[in-house]
C-alpha cells in the first residue's frame, strides 16, 4: 500500500522477489514501480510479505505476516523544470514591458520639451 498527498494506492509486487525464498533473518531488495501515483513530496509505503512454506508445510507451525513502513521523498524534477521554465518566462515578459514602458516615457518627456521627433 502506497500513500500520498493524493491518496491512497495498492499494488503487487510482479517482480522475482515474489518467486524467492527468504531464509529466516534474512532480506531482499526489490524496485517496484508504483503507477497512478505523483512523485510529490512523502510517499509512505507499507510493505507485507505473506509466509508460505517450502514444500510440505510442518504440523503445529505457523508462519506470522510481517509489515514494514517506510517513508521516501519523491521530487518531480520534469514538473519542477517546467515551473522553473514558466517563472523565467513571465519574469523575462515583465522586465521587457518594464523596459519599454521607461523608453516611451523617456520619448515623450523629450518630445514634451519641444524637440520635434522627425528632426
Amino acid at each position: 500500500l502506497t500513500s500520498t498527498f493524493a491518496g491512497e494506492n495498492g499494488w503487487d509486487d510482479t517482480s522475482e522477489a515474489k518467486a524467492r525464498e527468504i531464509m529466516p533473518g534474512g532480506s531482499r531488495t526489490f524496485t517496484a514501480r508504483v503507477t497512478g501515483t505523483w512523485p510529490l513530496g512523502p510517499i509512505g509505503t507499507t510493505i507485507m510479505a505473506i509466509p508460505s512454506p517450502a514444500g510440505k508445510p510442518l504440523p503445529g507451525v505457523t508462519a506470522e505476516r510481517v509489515a514494514i513502513d517506510t517513508t521516501v521523498w519523491a521530487i518531480p524534477w520534469p514538473q519542477l523544470t517546467l515551473l522553473l521554465l514558466l517563472v523565467i518566462a513571465v519574469l523575462t515578459l515583465r522586465l521587457t514591458s518594464i523596459r519599454r514602458r521607461r523608453r516611451i516615457e523617456k520619448l515623450i518627456i523629450l518630445n514634451s520639451r519641444g524637440t520635434p521627433l522627425g528632426t
